[in-house]
C-alpha cells in the first residue's frame, strides 16, 4: 500500500525491462520485493501484490489476461506493460522511502537498492535515477574544490604583486564574502544551487574581488585610504556599470538559465562594487587610524624613556597625541 497521505517520504520507481511468464513469476515477485529489507524502505505498491489476490487458485496465464480486463482503466494495470498477445513485458514498482535532504544520502539510497536488484538482473530490474541529482552530487564537489584552487592563487597573486601578506588575506576575505552572500542571496531570490549557481560561484572569485584588489594596490603606493579611494574610485565605478550594462539585456532572455545567468553576475559585481568602494576603504581607514595610534605611543614612550635627543628646543605634546 502507499504511504498515508502526508508522510515524509521520496517517491522512488524500480522497473523491469523484460515481464513474468509462469514459470518465472516466483522469481520475478522476489525481485520485485527486494527492496522490502533496505532501512529506508516504507512501502511500494507492487502490480504482483493485486494480481496474486485477484489469482486466486486459477493458472498463470488465464487470470493474468482476465486481471487486465477486470483492471483497465485503472492505475494499478499501468504498472505493467504487454504486447499484442497480452503476455508482460515491462514493469514497474512504485516505492515510498524515508526522505532525506542530503543529494549524497539519496545517491547512496539508490545505489543500495541497485545492490539489492542486482541477483534479479535476469528482468533487467533497475532504479530510475535522476540524471540531475547525479550532476549535482559531482558539480557541488568540484565546485567547491575549484574556488578553494582560484582562491589561492589569488591569494598567491595578491602576495607576490602586492608585496604583502596581509593584502593577499584581504582579498581571501572578500571573497569569502561574496560567495556566501551569494549563496544566501539565492534563497531570497527562490532559486536553488544547481549546476548554473556552482559555476556561476567559481567565477564570482574574479569578478568579485576586482575592485578590492584596485583599491588594495592603491593604498599600498598612496599611503593612505582616502587618497587609495579617490585615485581608483572613477575607473572602478565605470568598470562596474559597464559589466551590469552588458549583463542586463540577458535579464530579459526567455532562457531560465541565461536570465539566472545574468542575476547572479549582477549580485557579484554589486557586491564587488560594495566592498570595494565602501567595506574595504573603511577597514583600511581604521587600520590606518590604528597605525598612526600605535606610532604616536611608541613615539612617545621613547622620547619619555630619553631614547632620542631633542634638538630645536623639545617637542608639541599635540604632534604625539
Amino acid at each position: 500500500t502507499p504511504p498515508p497521505a502526508g508522510a515524509n517520504s521520496w517517491a522512488v520507481a524500480a522497473y523491469s525491462r523484460e515481464g513474468p511468464t509462469a514459470e518465472t513469476y516466483a522469481e520475478y515477485e522476489s525481485g520485485a520485493a527486494a527492496c522490502d529489507g533496505l532501512p529506508f524502505f516504507l512501502s511500494a505498491k507492487a502490480w504482483t501484490a493485486d494480481f496474486d489476490a485477484f489469482r486466486g487458485n486459477r493458472t498463470y496465464d488465464g487470470a493474468l489476461a482476465d486481471w487486465r480486463v477486470a483492471r483497465a482503466g485503472t492505475e494499478i494495470v499501468s504498472f505493467a506493460a504487454f504486447d499484442a498477445s497480452g503476455a508482460v513485458v515491462a514493469t514497474k514498482l512504485p516505492m515510498s522511502w524515508a526522505k532525506t535532504g542530503s543529494k549524497a544520502k539519496q545517491i547512496e539510497r539508490l545505489d543500495a537498492c541497485e545492490s539489492k536488484l542486482e541477483k534479479h538482473r535476469g528482468f533487467g530490474f533497475f532504479v530510475s535515477r535522476s540524471p540531475v541529482l547525479e550532476a549535482l552530487a559531482l558539480t557541488l564537489p568540484q565546485s567547491l574544490r575549484s574556488v578553494a584552487i582560484v582562491a589561492l592563487v589569488v591569494f598567491c597573486c595578491g602576495v607576490c604583486l602586492l608585496g604583502r601578506i596581509s593584502a593577499a588575506l584581504l582579498l581571501l576575505g572578500v571573497i569569502l564574502y561574496v560567495d556566501v552572500v551569494l549563496l544566501g542571496g539565492l534563497y531570497w531570490f527562490g532559486e536553488y544551487c544547481n549546476m548554473i549557481t556552482m559555476v556561476v560561484l567559481t567565477l564570482a572569485v574574479g569578478l568579485g574581488v576586482d575592485s578590492s584588489a584596485h583599491v588594495a594596490h592603491a593604498y599600498l603606493h598612496d599611503g593612505s585610504a582616502e587618497a587609495a579611494l579617490g585615485r581608483v574610485l572613477s575607473p572602478i565605478a565605470k568598470g562596474g556599470l559597464s559589466t551590469l550594462l552588458a549583463v542586463a539585456p540577458m535579464a530579459f532572455s526567455q532562457s531560465y538559465l541565461i536570465r539566472l545567468f545574468a542575476m547572479m553576475t549582477a549580485m557579484i559585481v554589486a557586491l564587488g562594487l560594495f566592498v570595494g568602494v565602501a567595506a574595504v576603504p573603511a577597514l583600511l581607514a581604521v587600520a590606518d587610524d590604528v597605525s598612526l595610534r600605535r606610532n604616536r605611543r611608541d613615539l612617545a614612550n621613547r622620547l619619555a624613556d630619553g631614547d632620542y635627543a631633542l634638538v630645536g628646543g623639545g617637542f608639541d605634546d599635540e604632534m604625539i597625541g
